[in-house]
């Protein structure tokens, strides 16, 4: 329950952390904060319904709409413009 400024530093400390090697073990709805993950789980009433990288599970669009969360926007972007440009990789 943090105001914006006060999550971008909990986030930017947490990252911080991580770099240096310390696991970190960050429960959001935010799917922007997920999107900065190696790793991404997803829950639904208790159980696993998704796991991978941010990639693999946000390309799961309808699956995570199923269980009431969405992609990061940007995500949702890339996937709206990925048919009218040149092939490139899958990151987000």
């Amino acid at each position: 329950m943090l105001d914006p400024q006060g999550r971008r530093d909990v986030m930017d400390l947490l990252l911080q952390l991580n770099r240096e090697g310390l696991t970190i073990i960050y429960i959001t709805h935010f799917m922007e904060e997920a999107a900065q993950a190696r790793r991404v789980i997803a829950l639904s009433q208790g159980k696993i319904v998704l796991d991978g990288t941010p990639e693999e599970v946000f390309s799961s669009q309808v699956r995570l709409e199923e269980i009431g969360l969405s992609v990061p926007p940007t995500a949702a972007l890339a996937d709206m413009l990925r048919p009218a440009l040149p092939p490139c990789p899958r990151s987000f």
